[in-house]
C-alpha cells in the first residue's frame, strides 16, 4: 500500500452562517404553509444532504456566480454549490431545485477538522446576483 492510500481523508464540520439559517428556515416555513408533510421531508432531506458535505465537500462544482458573489473579485473565494432536488431527488424540467452555496476551509495548524461553511440556501428561481456573500459570511454557528 502506498503512503497516499494510508492517509485518512480530511474531516470537516459543517457550519451555517446566519443568512443560511434564515434562508433554510424561511424556505421551510413557506413550504410548510403549502404542504406541511412535504416541508418536513424537504427539511430532513436538505439537512442530510448538507451534512454529507463533511465527507467530500469538493465533490460539487464551483458556483458559476462566485465571481459576482465574492467580496474581492480580483481574488475570489472558492464558492461551491450543491443542488438539492427535494426529498424525491428527482431532477426534471418542472421540478424545483435549491442551491446550497458554501465554501471549504482546510483545518488550520493545530486543528483536526476543516470547515464547510454554508453561505446561502436559495430556491433556483431566486436572483442570486444580488446576494452579497460578504454580508452572509458572518461567523458561522
Amino acid at each position: 500500500m502506498s503512503a497516499q492510500q494510508d492517509e485518512e481523508p480530511p474531516v470537516f464540520v459543517v457550519l451555517y452562517t446566519e443568512h443560511a439559517e434564515i434562508d433554510r428556515d424561511t424556505l421551510f416555513l413557506n413550504l410548510q404553509r403549502a404542504a406541511p408533510q412535504y416541508a418536513i421531508l424537504w427539511l430532513s432531506g436538505l439537512l442530510l444532504a448538507v451534512e454529507r458535505l463533511a465527507e467530500a465537500p469538493r465533490i460539487h462544482p464551483l458556483a458559476r456566480e462566485q465571481r459576482f458573489l465574492s467580496p474581492n473579485p480580483t481574488s475570489p473565494l472558492e464558492i461551491r454549490r450543491l443542488l438539492y432536488y427535494g426529498p424525491s431527488g428527482r431532477r426534471g424540467r418542472n421540478r424545483p431545485a435549491w442551491r446550497v452555496l458554501y465554501r471549504v476551509e482546510e483545518a488550520k495548524a493545530g486543528e483536526t477538522m476543516g470547515q464547510v461553511i454554508v453561505l446561502r440556501i436559495l430556491h433556483s428561481n431566486q436572483d442570486i446576483m444580488h446576494t452579497n456573500i460578504q454580508e452572509s459570511d458572518d461567523r458561522a454557528s
